[in-house]
């Protein structure tokens, strides 16, 4: 299930301090009109003239951030910072920049140098909780959260994010409460219509949260994440055709979603349409080769379709990512009690329950080969 955190955006109000600058105006002016490359070659004319302008780098570091430049960005702020250092405003922004880049830890400094700088940066303090959260600590997360809510109490972002920390702990009702003070605040979030059918799924409440899922869709009917999410909850319903759809229309927007795959082709192996679980599990590879799950229920696919040596190159494969992975070393036993290979059969059992001793199938099957049961 895929939550959708809401990032505080770039701030850009280096821009404002300079009305005075005709460059900046025309600078701004560009780069409002999309026209980037034109506004980053005006910047650099000035950073000719003036090496040390530190707005000419913040600015340029916006555009290297628009055009996903993100380590050139990152450079353009850190030059920017050299000259003026306690701008909060660019140490947020870089934030927000390692945020793209994955690099969490980096970003919480970043943050702390903001909030050091302005202990009242309502949107800092959003991103800090959720750079801790990407980090998985949760309360330190909720706390970011709660002070940002604190300056700002309508800060719809901040009560998505809060229900996100939330759910993270298990807290799915308290989750709930904070998505609906979201709602309350802005009707029209899509992410948070989308965060509450997970948090509702998560509660067993599966209509319920298919009516999230619908009215988030009536808003951003282009949000891949959200026909995935209902996809998987009208599965829980045994509602598998209407789940392909689902996943499909996830697939129109973003083909190249090796989860979206995945669960379009356990929907085909539940419907016993093998072909077409085997040609999605394919899909999700092709993508994403190293998907474990991928090659173990390609595996059950192969082996239900009477191709057993297929299915046993796939648990391998599985095995190769994951030594340790119990239900491949258990399937690939399945495989060679088929093959009449009883004795290897009996070591992947034992294998299996190396890694898990209370692996019941194993330690059934296993049973059964001792004894002298298994047909």
């Amino acid at each position: 299930m895929n939550n959708s955190n809401w990032l505080g955006g770039v701030y850009m109000g280096l821009f404002n301090r300079s009305k005075e600058s005709s460059f900046t105006k025309k600078s701004f002016k560009l780069f409002r009109e999309g026209k980037l490359q034109e506004a980053l070659e005006l910047y650099d004319e000035a950073l000719k003239i003036e090496p040390n302008n530190a707005e000419a780098w913040f600015g340029k570091a916006m555009i290297f951030g628009e055009l996903e430049k993100y380590h050139e960005a990152i450079e353009a702020y850190d030059k920017s910072l050299e000259i003026e250092p306690k701008a909060a405003e660019t140490w947020y922004n870089k934030g927000i920049t390692l945020m793209e880049l994955n690099m969490f830890h980096e970003a919480l400094e970043a943050y702390n140098k903001s909030l050091k700088l302005e202990p009242e940066y309502t949107e800092a303090w959003n991103n800090k909780g959720i750079a801790l959260e990407k980090l998985g600590k949760y309360p330190e997360a909720l706390e970011a959260y709660d002070k940002s809510l604190k300056l700002e109490p309508e800060y719809t972002e901040a009560w998505n994010n809060k229900g996100i920390a939330l759910e993270k702990l298990g807290k799915y009702p308290e989750a709930l409460e904070a998505y609906d003070k979201s709602l309350e605040i802005e009707p029209k979030a899509p992410k948070s219509w989308n965060n509450k059918g997970i948090a509702l799924k998560r509660l067993g409440k599966y209509p319920e949260a298919l009516e999230a899922y619908d009215k988030s869709l009536e808003i951003e009917p282009k949000a891949a994440e959200t026909w995935y999410n209902k996809g998987i909850t009208l599965m829980e319903l045994n509602m598998f055709h209407e789940a392909l759809e689902a996943y499909d229309k996830a697939l129109e927007i973003n083909p190249d979603d090796s989860d979206i795959w995945y669960v379009k082709g356990n929907t085909f192996g539940v419907l016993g349409q093998y072909n077409g679980a085997l040609k999605c599990y394919e899909k999700a590879l092709e993508i994403n080769p190293n998907c474990i799950s991928a090659w173990n229920n390609m595996g059950h696919a192969f082996k239900d379709s009477g191709k057993y040596q297929k299915a046993l190159q796939s648990f391998n494969k599985a095995l190769e990512l994951d030594p340790n992975n119990v239900e491949a070393w258990y399937n690939k036993g399945k495989i060679l009690i088929n093959h009449g290979k009883d004795q290897e059969a009996l070591k992947c059992f034992d294998k299996a329950l190396e890694f898990d001793p209370t692996f019941e199938p194993a330690l059934k099957d296993k049973k059964e080969i001792l004894e002298g049961k298994i047909e």
